[in-house]
């Protein structure tokens, strides 16, 4: 009897930190945000509910575990840079990622650029006079590469209701927690570091006259 309850109790043990972890899986996987290995993907948009006039902004927000990165556009001496495939409501583009300045990612004997901890990058929307009010949805199939002593590809699908309205217009609960535009600096703002500068895509290093 002793032994029978003791595997009992042993399996009960088992069932329950499966349904924990089961539990945290469901959590951090939703329509719009996904846990892919060490790296949770989210779409996110500064409106809920946006009208004509809006500088309406969506973009793509990955948040890594301590110690894992993903790549800035111009990777370095590896890496890949994010990338997603937008399926939009017809009236509406969507632009290239923009990246804001990127860490140096020092990996012997290699230098890479990316982001540690939490990146998002921003896409253009532009509306055409065409577009019609009504409920919408956006879907991002998004895919990057996570590196810390291994690299490992990742991709998610992710999807994110939106509404076009005559009058109303409201802000998402990310609007406050969005980048904002200064952490996108132009190369000349002077907010780049003198030793790192972002130009159309590329990563370029001052050389000092030696005269």
């Amino acid at each position: 009897m002793a032994l029978y309850m003791k595997h009992f109790y042993k399996t009960l043990f088992f069932l329950a930190l499966a349904f924990s972890q089961l539990q945290t899986a469901v959590a951090q996987s939703t329509p719009n945000s996904k846990r892919v290995e060490n790296v949770v993907a989210t779409i996110v948009s500064s409106h809920d509910t946006f009208t004509k006039g809006d500088a309406l902004r969506i973009g793509i927000r990955l948040d890594m575990d301590p110690q894992w990165h993903v790549y800035y556009i111009n990777p370095g001496d590896s890496g890949l840079a994010p990338e997603s495939n937008w399926t939009l409501p017809e009236g509406m583009s969507v632009g290239n990622f923009e990246f804001p300045t990127p860490e140096i990612i020092p990996i012997e004997p290699l230098t890479n650029y990316g982001y540690e901890h939490s990146v998002t990058l921003l896409a253009p929307v532009r509306i055409n006079e065409e577009m019609k009010t009504g409920q919408y949805t956006i879907t991002a199939e998004v895919s990057w590469l996570m590196c810390k002593d291994i690299c490992l590809p990742g991709e998610a699908m992710l999807t994110l209701p939106i509404e076009y309205s005559a009058e109303t217009s409201t802000p998402s609960s990310d609007a406050s927690r969005f980048p904002s535009t200064e952490e996108y600096p132009a190369p000349d703002s002077g907010l780049i570091s003198e030793s790192l500068i972002q130009t159309d895509g590329n990563i370029l290093f001052p050389i000092s006259d030696p005269a």
